[in-house]
This record gives C-alpha cells, sequence and structure tokens, in this order.
C-alpha cells in the first residue's frame, strides 16, 4: 500500500529556529554576541560570550498532512511549530542558563522564558521509500498565511518590567499557549530549506500515523527582518537585513513527550492517538513530531571585490594573435607584425578581420586608484576596414577613460602568472582616433576625421589561462571545452588545453545600452596576456 509522505514536512518546520555550526557560505558566525533578559540583565555576566541558543523539544504539525493523499512531487504542506528556549551556551560550550529562565513562580522572584513560534510552507522535492525530500514554497495563502520565524521575550510573574511592560502566560506545549505573548524581539523569514524524513510503516497499516517511526533532519536558512537591540547585540552589525540564523535540527515519530492539544496559531490538531488494539479510531489528517535544535547567528559578509591589474597586447587574425614588438608601456608598436611575420602578412585576406592589441589596465597607484589605465585597439584589416580606438587616462582625448574594472574567477591557473584572478573585465568610453576604411568611415568620425571626434563605450573581456611558449606561441588543444565567460576549472585541464582569451565590444554611443556596431575576439593563438595582482 502507498504511504503518505507529507509527514516529511514536518522536518522543514524545526529547521526555521536552530542554526547549526554549518555556516551558509559568504557568512561568518557572530561569536560571541549580547543578550539580554527581560529585566535587562546580561545573560552571561561577562556580557558578550553568548554563541549558541538551545531550544528544548517541542512540537511541530503538518497541518492536512495525510489528507493530501499519497506521495508524490509537487505537493505542498503547512507546517507549524513551537518551540521554548533551554539553554544558552557561551563560546567555551558552558551553559549560561540560571534556574530563573523557565523558572517558577513564586519560587524565583524573576523567572523569564524566549519563545519562538513558526510557520513553513514545503514542497515535496523528492520522493524515494522510504525518504521524502523536501524545499520551502511559497505562501499559497497569499500573505494570508506567511513563512515566518518570530522569538518572544517574556514575564510571567504577574508583574511587567520595562522591557516587558505587560507580563504573559508561561508557555505550555501541549495547550499551545504562552508561545506569542509577551515582547516580539526578533522575526526572519526562512529563505532557503533542505529537509529529509525517513518513516517504517510499523503497524503495516499503509497509513502514516503516530504510531509509525520516523526520523528526520533539517537545514533552513532565515533572513532577520527585525531585532530588539535591547534584548540583542551582534558587534559585527546593527543592521538586521545583515544578519541570518541557521537552524539544524532532527525530527522523531512519535512525538514523545510533545503530545500538543493546540499549535500558537490556535489550530487543534487532529492526528491518530489510537490504542495498539485499535479502540480509538484513526484521526490522520495532521501530523505531529518531535523536534529539537540549536541556533547561531551569522552576519553576511559580502566577499571583498577582487583586485588585479592586467597587461599584454597582441595582433589577431581570425582569432589567432600574431605577437607584436610593445613599447615600455606594453602598448603594442604599429606595424611590427608585418616586419616580424612578412609571410603571414601577406597571407591574410581582406574577408578576415586583423586587429592589434594591448596596454595595461586597473594598475592603481597612489596619485591613481582603480580603475586606471590604457587600452588601444586596432583594426588593421578585413570587413571592418582600418581604424584605431584608444580608451584611457593618459594622452586622451576629452571625457574618454576606462571606468570599470571587474577581476573576478578566483585563483590562477599553472603555468600561468600566479594572481588573485583568472578573468578580467573593464569598460569606460574610448573614441575612434583614426577611421581610414570600413563600413564605420563617415559614421563614427564624419568627414573624413575633421570634425570632434565621437565617444563610444566599449567592453573588453580576458582571460588568463596559460602562458605562451617560444615565439609566443598559445595553441588551443582540442581538448579544451571550457566555455568563454564561464569559471576556468584546473580540474577540467583548461589550464592546460585552453589558451588565453579576449573579446571587445564597441558600442554606437557613449550610453553602454546603445547598440554594439564592432564586436571581435575569442580565443588566441600566439600573444601575451598576463593577469597580476594588483600595485599596493
Amino acid at each position: 500500500m502507498k504511504k503518505k509522505i507529507m509527514t516529511a514536512l514536518a522536518g522543514t518546520l524545526f529547521l526555521m529556529l536552530t542554526c547549526s555550526s554549518f555556516a551558509l557560505a559568504g557568512n561568518i558566525p557572530i561569536t560571541p554576541f549580547e543578550m539580554r533578559t527581560p529585566y535587562g540583565t546580561d545573560i552571561n555576566v561577562l556580557g558578550t560570550q553568548v554563541n549558541e541558543l538551545d531550544w528544548v523539544p517541542g512540537s511541530g504539525l503538518a497541518v492536512n498532512a495525510n489528507a493530501v493523499g499519497p506521495g508524490g512531487a509537487g505537493n505542498v504542506i503547512e507546517f507549524l511549530y513551537q518551540l521554548k528556549l533551554v539553554n544558552i551556551i557561551d563560546i567555551n560550550g558552558h551553559n549560561l542558563t540560571t534556574p530563573t529562565l523557565n523558572g517558577q513562580v513564586p519560587v524565583h522572584a524573576t523567572p523569564y522564558e524566549f519563545t519562538v513560534i513558526g510557520r513553513m510552507w514545503e514542497e515535496t522535492d523528492t520522493l524515494g521509500s522510504p525518504a521524502v525530500v523536501f524545499t520551502l514554497a511559497s505562501d499559497p495563502t497569499g500573505g494570508l498565511k506567511p513563512n515566518i520565524l518570530e522569538i518572544y521575550a517574556d514575564v510571567y510573574d504577574g508583574f511587567g518590567t520595562a522591557l516587558v511592560p505587560t507580563p504573559g502566560l508561561q508557555a505550555n506545549v501541549s495547550a499551545g499557549a504562552g508561545f506569542r505573548d509577551g515582547v516580539l524581539v526578533l522575526r526572519a523569514t526562512p529563505i532557503e530549506l533542505n529537509s529529509v524524513f525517513y518513516v517504517t510503516d510499523t503497524n503495516w497499516n499503509g497509513v502514516l500515523d503516530n504510531q509509525d517511526y520516523g526520523t528526520g533532519s533539517v537545514f533552513t536558512i532565515y533572513q532577520v527582518e527585525f531585532f530588539d537591540p535591547a534584548f540583542f547585540t551582534f558587534p559585527s552589525t546593527s543592521d538586521p537585513l545583515l544578519i541570518q540564523i541557521q537552524f539544524d535540527g532532527t525530527l522523531t515519530l512519535p512525538p514523545a513527550g510533545v503530545e500538543t492539544q493546540t499549535m500558537w496559531d490556535g489550530t487543534v490538531p487532529d492526528y491518530y492517538t489510537g490504542l495498539l488494539d485499535g479502540t480509538t479510531p484513526f484521526n490522520t489528517e495532521d501530523l505531529l513530531i518531535k523536534v529539537d535544535g540549536n541556533s547561531h547567528f551569522f552576519v553576511f559578509v559580502p566577499s571583498p571585490p577582487l583586485e588585479c591589474r592586467m597587461t599584454g597586447g597582441g595582433v589577431t587574425e581570425d582569432g589567432e594573435i600574431l605577437l607584436p614588438a610593445l613599447d615600455k608601456k606594453g602598448i603594442p608598436i604599429e606595424g611590427t607584425v608585418a616586419e616580424a611575420d612578412d609571410e603571414m602578412a601577406e597571407v591574410l585576406d581582406s574577408t578576415v578581420d586583423r586587429y592589434q592589441f594591448g596596454g595595461q589596465v586597473g594598475a592603481p597607484t597612489a596619485s591613481q586608484p582603480q580603475p586606471y589605465g590604457e587600452w588601444t585597439h586596432h583594426q588593421q584589416k578585413g570587413p571592418f576596414g582600418k581604424f584605431t580606438f584608444h580608451a584611457g587616462t593618459a594622452s586622451a582625448p576629452e571625457g574618454t577613460e576606462i571606468d570599470l574594472v571587474t577581476c573576478s574567477d578566483p585563483g590562477f591557473c599553472n603555468p600561468a602568472r600566479p594572481a588573485l584572478a583568472k578573468q578580467i573585465d573593464f569598460e569606460g568610453v574610448g573614441t575612434f582616433k583614426n577611421v581610414q576604411s570600413g563600413p564605420l568611415k563617415g559614421e563614427v568620425v564624419p568627414d573624413n576625421n575633421k570634425v570632434k571626434l565621437t565617444l563610444h563605450w566599449f567592453r573588453v573581456h580576458v582571460e588568463d589561462i596559460g602562458e605562451p611558449g617560444p615565439g609566443g606561441k598559445q595553441p588551443k588543444s582540442e581538448d579544451c571545452t571550457h566555455v568563454i565567460g564561464t569559471p576556468v576549472v584546473p580540474e577540467n585541464g583548461d589550464c592546460e588545453n585552453c589558451p588565453d582569451v579576449y573579446q571587445i565590444e564597441i558600442h554606437e554611443s557613449a550610453d553602454p545600452a546603445s547598440d554594439v556596431i564592432y564586436s571581435v575576439g575569442g580565443f588566441i593563438d600566439n600573444g601575451n596576456l598576463q593577469i597580476h595582482p594588483p600595485i599596493k
């Protein structure tokens, strides 16, 4: 008989509340942080040593999970959960809690609690037997029941405090009461979810119920939208949008110790509570699961932009580069290719674009920070005719400059020069200094160069993959499968089998959104393009 698979969704809910030691990529743990009670006192006498929050095992309810029908991909279930804080762990693994956390009245003079509630919509991603995988789904109610995570701080001794003016009820898992009174101290939204749940049909009835056994795990990332600085202080930032919560947890069926008659939102669970002799009816629309886990806070730290500089030059014939002579600034010396290789120059056909390029880009100095550089592209022959295009900051017409330099693809190829990046893109405004022939004559520089030069946006992409051998040769192997513009993967042989890359496009005007009027480039066959570490 087919089992109903919605039970696995319960795992997702649990994930929303807690975080594990596994940090989200690009984030760093906020360790330690400061946390205060509703009475305004530090959780730890040292004040700033809190590392981890441990939530007491509570209940998670997959609403109507077993009424959906036999399992399949694409089913969406609402998962509710309610938990309360039981332990506060410092950076050395010590528990900072005192008897006043969840303390009894009137035994303790200052009892307090932190509680958490949440809702998660979960979708069946893959179905296996006996494992089910769930991922985060959007709210199908149009905002009436959003995905949320909320943490409340409360006192319940009949007297309020400055931080919690109105005392609430002590949280009760079974009754579903006391979880969202007090003061809201943090709100977050789930942005990533992965949950796996395994179920065994123990009583062989073909129905997923609380007589079965199940275990699971969950991993969820929450984006913090709001937190109360009276209760939390994160030394890395005060901006909630830079803070995320990560939650790992375990799921258990049956939910021993967390039998629940009501959830925080008023939902009355309808799940199987029958005896083994079958004298109690099967009520299996909902599935109740025990959830347990810990939480950490992380601050989102955008990776700092890579910095680099690039030098090089070449002459290309139909995507193949013949190494020219360069001056002291790394600029190709015009006409040297014909002198270096007369035979090749004679073979070139007028149907093939041949162009010379080179310069240096992104080499900051104390007086000239990045972006910076000079770049010249000289179309020598072919369908586009003959012209020179230049951009830079020295000896350049007013208005031409390299505006943006982006270094990417961290790492380097061996034997290419070790640097912080394997790819560089730069763009800005340049001008056609001389248009002698071709379709651009009379358009980009009207009246045969006798009027003011027009300005044009341009973009260049370079990849430093290999190093040239003797004579500047850099042949492309048949084994080169690298796609230009995608990350260079040394493990795939990109560095060994692929040459460097040069591409340029020039636009109709100085507007970056204007039409492209010239575009050439690709893998080079001979040349020298090198990406270097920045000059500091």
